[in-house]
């Protein structure tokens, strides 16, 4: 359209070529490089002699501006365009069909170059594999100038729909196709209401407050720390580091699947190696539990480093 042809033309002034191919152009393209073109195929050459006869497709190349007035075909559909009405001071021939009528353009625009190629169907393997055709396409594409370091190439346009002449049907997409039928847009339309309808509805509806459930209390570690502090209390800290110990021995037993009735060093590293735990941290608690029928009492301060040491193993495990 009009704003990509502006976009495209100062794109190529800023000093870049723009090498496009295609069949069918625009009116806004015709607008902006100043010329007008014809299509030309099977059928209209059908309608015009009222008999087909064997068609081809054939192409030159014009000198200048190269080096000799060179000549191709293929043995095909003549899917074929030109461009007639060409502003001569902007533009120039760069080939064309059988008959001469220009189908490869050349627009000079700032800094940068623009070619229109008006035969697609010339970059197709059914015509470049015929013959010599090859050298068609290497001729058209060595007016590149050969110091382009960046090759950007778009397919933008084989799939967007043309805008002139039916920019009504284009626009909009596929809802405004199936809108132009009657049935399709009652049902549309009815569809869009009962759905406003029941949004509104369901806007005014009042939910119950869902109600908080208390977490579940843990009754047997409040049962634990009750008997800690009653033993605690009466000072009785060495039984109290007896059921500190075997809470732990079992703990291990349960865990990590290790017998705790002998607590020597082969129990520190299987326990070292299975819960990843300083060896030398282990060696501690399991000392003060081997020595603990050994000692007489347990003072204030031994119980809370045996506590201490048992509830950080507990944590890091």
């Amino acid at each position: 359209d009009d704003y990509e042809m502006k976009k495209l033309m100062t794109f190529v002034e800023s000093g870049n070529d723009i090498f496009i191919s295609a069949r069918n152009i625009s009116d806004d393209v015709e607008s902006a490089l100043n010329c007008k073109t014809s299509v030309f195929g099977v059928d209209e050459f059908f309608n015009q002699t009222g008999m087909v006869s064997e068609d081809s497709l054939v192409m030159t190349l014009f000198a200048p501006p190269y080096s000799q007035h060179s000549r191709y075909s293929y043995p095909g559909i003549n899917f074929n365009a030109w461009a007639y009405e060409i502003d001569t001071t902007i533009t120039e021939k760069l080939g064309g069909d059988d008959l001469n009528r220009g189908n490869f353009i050349h627009l000079k625009a700032g800094r940068g170059n623009l070619y229109l190629h008006l035969a697609p169907m010339t970059f197709s393997n059914y015509f470049l594999l015929h013959r010599n055709n090859m050298q068609y396409y290497e001729k058209v594409f060595s007016v590149i100038s050969p110091h382009v370091k960046k090759i950007a190439w778009d397919e933008y346009y084989l799939k967007k729909a043309s805008s002139s002449g039916n920019e009504n049907e284009s626009s909009g997409g596929w809802l405004r196709i199936l809108l132009r039928y009657p049935a399709f847009k009652a049902a549309f339309l009815t569809a869009l209401f009962v759905l406003l309808i029941f949004v509104l509805m369901e806007m005014r509806r009042k939910q119950r407050i869902i109600p908080l459930i208390p977490k579940t209390r843990n009754d047997s570690l409040e049962f634990v720390k009750t008997i800690g502090r009653l033993y605690h209390d009466k000072g009785d800290h060495k039984n109290l580091c007896r059921k500190m110990a075997s809470y732990f021995q079992e703990h291990i037993r349960t865990k990590y699947k290790i017998m705790t009735s002998q607590m020597d060093d082969l129990f520190i590293e299987n326990l070292f190696l299975k819960s990843g735990y300083p060896q030398a941290e282990i060696n501690k608690i399991a000392s003060f539990i081997k020595n603990l029928e050994d000692r007489n009492s347990i003072n204030d301060q031994q119980l809370i480093t045996f506590h201490k040491q048992l509830e950080t193993f507990y944590k890091n495990t």
